[in-house]
């Protein structure tokens, strides 16, 4: 992850060919519809609302931890050559569309409310027609949320937001839904612990989180270990 090359190309696979053939089907790549698109990246998140495709953060190649300000996530050379931030391991904080029938990016914010990170997931829940946003590792000094309450780490943070927005609005829900009561530190289960390269699905009503990596609380707190389990 840490010497990756980052890449900001699209690709499709056809399921009703995955499904009739022996084969598996085939991969086809996406030429894009659109002059703009997001810089390479790597660890972003993705939900595919409609007829749009969602992206959410992410890090670019290289191994320098940073931040990527706004000029570098809204990189807006063409879509065969984007080139990459100026900073190597920037982490985005950016948010994109990719419409599914004109192949058209477009920017949506270069400064989502959950700020920048990279390792979350993003699942869109029909029933509330909202995108959740969870965990994640946050760079420190970024301003969001870690591990302990303060600024930068692994994080178990959760953000509503809504990606049909022009803005793409989000809202803390960290400590629960505004409208109900919780007991301090209810909201989450103790063995949903902070993480990032986790995983999230959804179905109608419910979104579920499965693995990932944690920070380990014992001796070595440096050493990251598997975070276990599946959560609702």
């Amino acid at each position: 992850e840490r010497a990756s090359t980052a890449f900001n190309d699209v690709w499709a696979l056809d399921m009703a060919a995955v499904k009739e053939s022996a084969t598996g089907g085939t991969w086809s790549y996406v030429v894009p519809g659109s002059f703009t698109s997001p810089a390479p990246r790597h660890s972003h998140a993705a939900a595919v609302v409609g007829a749009a495709m969602f992206i959410y953060g992410g890090r670019s190649g290289g191994d320098e931890e940073a931040t990527a300000g706004a000029s570098d996530s809204s990189a807006t050379a063409s879509s065969a050559a984007s080139s990459q931030p100026l900073v190597a391991g920037a982490a985005f904080a950016d948010a994109w569309s990719f419409h599914l029938v004109t192949f058209e990016w477009k920017l949506l914010t270069d400064a989502a409310a959950p700020g920048v990170r990279f390792g979350h997931s993003m699942a869109y829940v029909s029933s509330s027609a909202r995108a959740y946003v969870f965990g994640g590792y946050v760079p420190g000094g970024a301003g969001a949320v870690g591990i302990d309450g303060g600024s930068g780490g692994f994080t178990r943070t959760m953000w509503e937001c809504d990606p049909t927005s022009a803005t793409f609005a989000c809202d803390d829900l960290t400590l629960g839904c505004p409208m109900v009561t919780y007991p301090e530190g209810a909201f989450f289960p103790a063995g949903l612990t902070a993480r990032y390269g986790h995983r999230a699905v959804a179905t109608a009503s419910s979104m579920f989180v499965v693995g990932g990596v944690t920070e380990d609380d014992g001796d070595d707190a440096a050493s990251p270990e598997g975070g276990g389990g599946v959560f609702r």
